[in-house]
């Protein structure tokens, strides 16, 4: 592929600067089981888009860390798993919910669903030396997935298509 590009012509932005805390309507655009630094242990990470106002477009990873296995682990080790996992039940349960999604099967299952999403600031800390965002809160958009009166219009620009 031949490109002819001059990097001197380009004013580059930095798309990574945090977005301020608030609540943001945003589509869910892919999930994905990934694994920890730990082999044993999984998280589901989801893909947030925001799809509308000055943050249209933007990215926001949420990840739940699903699958947190016992073995080997000390009474404190496991305490510590249990309580992580249940609250990344909780948060899945939550996106359920507003999904209207009694049964949840496959991942794949929230992609396209629309809800708002309360977003926080999580300050660095010394193993994470940036700020962050953190996805705290799902809500429902209009009792449900879609927007008020509408069927969700997909922006003609995700990742995934239409």
């Amino acid at each position: 592929m031949e490109l002819n590009f001059d990097p001197s012509t380009v004013e580059k932005t930095n798309d990574f600067e945090l977005i301020p805390a608030g609540t943001y309507k945003a589509i869910i655009v892919s999930t994905e089981e990934k694994p920890t630094q730990n082999p044993q242990n999984r998280y589901l990470s989801i893909k947030w888009q925001i799809v509308d106002g000055p943050f249209r477009n933007r990215l926001i990873f949420e990840n739940l860390n699903l699958f947190r296995p016992d073995t080997g682990l000390t009474p404190d080790q496991k305490e510590k798993n249990k309580t992580t996992v249940n609250i990344a039940k909780s948060k899945l349960a939550e996106i359920c919910e507003c999904a209207k999604i009694s049964m949840l099967q496959r991942s794949e299952q929230l992609h396209t669903k629309m809800m708002c999403i309360e977003i926080t600031i999580t300050p660095a800390t010394p193993k994470y030396p940036h700020d962050s965002n953190n996805v705290k809160k799902h809500t429902a958009i209009n009792g449900g997935s879609t927007l008020p009166g509408t069927e969700p219009a997909m922006p003609s620009n995700l990742p995934f298509g239409k």
